[in-house]
C-alpha cells in the first residue's frame, strides 16, 4: 500500500518512526515520511523509505507570529501528504492528528493514529493547547481505521476514553538497533578520560521532568562516579544543567554530550555501567510510559535504575533487571545507583538483562505492525476463513484434498520426495524448518516421520483451528497463529522455509510479494526456500492465482532453480 507518515520532527533521530517506516517498506509497502525538517532537494531516502520536508522557508518563520507560522506548517503537511495520494495516512502523535485527518479526507485514505504518549495526560505549558488536543482526540480518534500506542496502560486508557471497538495495537519502543559488540572505550570513556571509573548514563531528552537535576545531585554524593547525559548537549537547558553541576562541584564528572546517530548509539551505551530513566511522577502520561531508553539500555547489556512508575516497574522489577526509585528523592536515586554499581560484576543480573534483551526485541512488535497493515489492506484471516468454509461445503473439493485420494497421494508423495532431496544438507546439519501456511500440519507430520525432530519443525497459519490440527499432526512442533507476511521470528533463523501453495491463495500481488519477502528474511545464510505452486491457473478455483516465475526473485544474487513435477 501507499503509506504517508506524518511526523512533526526529523525521522533521522526518531528510532520508533524510523523503525516502523523501514519495517513497512521492507514488507513491500510504498512508504514516505513527511517530516518537519530541512532536506536536500533530491533526498536519497533512508532505510528503504522516502522522505519529504514540510518545513516552510526560514523567512516564513521569521516574518510571521508563531501561531500563524504553526498554521502554515500544518497546511504544508496537508499539501505534501495530499500530493502523495496515499491509501494510508499514518499520523505520529497528537500534533499530526489534524493534518492527518485532513489528508485522509481529501484523498479518501484511511487514518492510522500512532500515539507515542497519552496526549491527554501530558503537562502542557499552554492550557489552550491542552484543550485543543483533548478536542481533537475526542473528535478524530474514534474515526480512525486503527490506533497504535506504546504501552498496555495507554492502550487501555484510549479504548476506555474513546469507546473504541478494537483495543489499540501496542508497539513497545523496543530496540532494533545494531548490536554494540564488546565495549572498547573509544566512544565515551577514552574521549572523556574516564578510564575504568564507574559510569552512569542518561540518554535521550534531558528536558525538565526527566530527573537530570536530581541525577546530578545524586552523583555529586558518590565519589569517583561519572555521569554522561547523552543528548543533553542538544537541549535548550544544557547551560542550566552545566551550571547545576558546577554548583555541586562535579563539573569534571558530569559530561553533557550531543545526540549521536542511531546506528552507533548502542556502541556508546554499552560503555556505561548502568542506564538511568527518571521520568517524574507528575502526570498520567509519565505513569504509563515506556521510554525508548529503557529498551536501549537492556539491548546494550546495562542494568537500569528507573522511576517507580507502573509500566516501568512491570518490566524492571518483573524481570529483575534493575531498581526502581522515587525520581524526586536524591537520596533514593543515590541509593539506587549505589546498588546498581555494586552489582557491576553480578553474573546473574547480567544473565537476566541478556534474557530480557533477547525477548524485548523488534520481531514481536514487527509482527503486530505488519499484521495490522494486512488487516487494513485485505482482512486476510476473514477471507481465508471464508474460503475454507466454502471448501468445506464442496463435496468435490473434499474428495480432491483427501490424503486417501489416489491422485492426491501421488502428488504429495512426489513433492515430499523433492522436498527431502533439496533440503537434505540443511536437515543433516540440524537446521530449523518453518512451514508458512502450514494448514493442518500434514507436511510437518511427514517431515517428523522422516527423521526431523519436532522441536526443529515450526509452523504458522492464519486460522486457529488449523493450528490446533497441526499440533495434533506433529506433536511437539512449535506451531502458532501468525500471518505469513508478518512472521514473529528473528531474521535469518531458519535453514529451510516452505511456501507450499501459500502464495497462490494469498490474494493480490502486493500481499504475495510481502509473504515472499518475509520468508526470505527468515532464511539463514545458505538456507533453502522451497516454493511449490501450480504452473497453470485453475478455472474451477477462482480463489487461487497462477504464480509466475518472475515473482520469485527477492534480491539479486539469489540462486533460483525451477523444477516441474506432476
Amino acid at each position: 500500500m501507499n503509506v504517508c507518515m506524518l511526523l512533526h520532527k526529523s525521522v533521522a533521530h526518531d528510532s520508533r518512526v524510523r523503525r516502523e517506516a523501514a519495517t513497512l517498506a521492507a514488507a513491500g509497502h510504498d512508504v514516505t515520511v513527511v517530516e518537519l525538517t530541512a532536506l536536500p532537494a533530491q533526498d536519497a531516502g533512508l532505510d528503504g523509505f522516502r522522505r519529504r520536508s514540510a518545513l516552510p522557508p526560514a523567512w516564513v518563520r521569521q516574518a510571521l507570529p508563531f501561531a500563524t507560522y504553526r498554521a502554515v506548517f500544518l497546511a504544508t503537511f496537508v499539501a505534501r501528504g495530499r500530493a502523495l495520494r496515499p491509501e494510508i495516512v499514518h499520523a505520529h502523535d497528537a500534533a499530526m492528528l489534524l493534518p492527518g485527518a485532513l489528508v485522509a479526507r481529501l484523498t479518501g485514505a484511511r487514518l492510522v493514529y500512532d500515539s507515542h504518549e497519552l496526549a491527554t495526560g501530558v503537562e502542557y505549558r499552554s492550557g489552550a493547547w491542552e484543550q485543543l488536543v483533548r478536542a481533537l482526540e475526542a473528535a478524530l480518534v474514534p474515526r480512525c481505521a486503527a490506533v497504535i500506542t506504546v504501552s498496555d496502560g495507554i492502550a487501555d486508557r484510549l479504548q476506555e476514553r474513546y469507546r473504541l471497538r478494537a483495543r489499540p495495537v501496542v508497539l513497545r519502543n523496543v530496540c532494533d538497533l545494531p548490536a554494540p559488540g564488546g565495549p572498547d572505550g573509544t566512544r565515551l570513556r577514552r574521549p572523556l578520560g574516564i578510564g575504568s571509573e564507574p559510569l552512569v548514563l542518561h540518554q535521550g531528552s534531558a528536558a525538565p521532568g526527566r530527573g537530570c537535576e536530581v541525577l546530578i545531585a545524586a552523583v555529586a554524593e558518590r565519589a569517583g562516579v561519572h555521569l554522561v547525559l547523552l543528548g543533553a548537549g542538544d537541549e535548550p537547558n544544557a547551560g542550566a544543567l552545566a551550571a547545576h553541576a558546577r554548583e555541586r562541584g562535579v563539573a569534571a564528572r558530569v559530561h553533557l554530550l550531543p545526540s549521536v546517530d542511531l546506528d552507533v548509539l548502542l556502541a556508546h551505551t554499552a560503555e556505561a555501567d548502568v542506564g538511568v530513566s527518571l521520568l517524574s511522577d507528575s502526570c498520567e502520561n509519565h505513569r504509563l510510559a515506556l521510554p525508548n531508553k529503557l529498551f536501549e539500555y537492556l539491548a546494550a547489556g546495562l542494568p537500569v535504575v528507573t522511576s517507580a512508575l507502573p509500566e516501568l516497574e512491570r518490566i524492571v522489577r518483573g524481570r529483575g533487571v534493575g531498581w526502581t526509585v522515587d525520581p524526586a528523592d536524591p537520596a533514593a536515586v543515590r541509593d539506587g545507583l549505589r546498588r546498581a554499581l555494586a552489582a557491576r560484576d553480578d553474573a546473574a543480573l547480567r544473565e537476566r538483562v541478556a534474557a530480557a534483551a533477547a525477548q524485548l526485541r523488534w520481531p514481536v512488535e514487527r509482527a503486530r505492525l505488519l499484521g495490522l497493515y494486512e488487516r487494513l489492506e485485505h482482512g486476510p484471516r476473514e477471507r481465508v476463513q471464508a474460503d475454507y468454509d466454502a471448501y468445506a461445503t464442496d463435496e468435490r473439493k473434499r474428495r480432491a484434498w483427501d490424503a486417501r485420494n489416489p491422485g492426491n497421494a501421488i502428488l504429495r508423495a512426489e513433492l515430499l520426495e523433492r522436498i527431502l532431496a533439496v533440503t537434505a544438507d540443511q536437515r543433516a546439519a540440524g537446521a530449523q524448518l518453518l512451514d508458512v501456511g502450514c494448514g493442518g500440519g500434514w507436511w510437518l507430520g511427514q517431515l517428523a516421520e522422516h527423521g526431523m525432530a519436532p522441536s526443529r519443525l515450526y509452523g504458522v497459519d492464519l486460522l486457529a483451528a488449523r493450528v490446533v490440527q497441526a499440533r495434533r499432526q506433529a506433536p511437539g512442533a512449535p506451531v502458532e497463529v501468525a500471518d505469513g507476511s508478518a512472521l514473529p521470528f528473528d531474521d535469518g533463523r531458519f535453514g529451510i522455509v516452505l511456501l507450499l501453495t501459500t502464495r497462490s491463495s494469498a490474494g493480490g500481488a502486493a500481499r504475495r510479494r510481502r509473504i515472499l519477502l518475509a520468508a526470505r528474511r527468515g532464511l539463514a545464510p545458505g538456507g533453502v526456500l522451497v516454493v511449490y505452486e501450480p504452473r497453470l491457473p485453475n478455472p474451477r478455483n477462482p480463489r487461487t492465482r497462477r504464480i509466475a516465475r518472475s515473482e520469485l526473485r527477492t534480491r539479486s544474487g539469489d540462486e533460483i532453480r525451477h523444477e516441474a513435477i506432476t
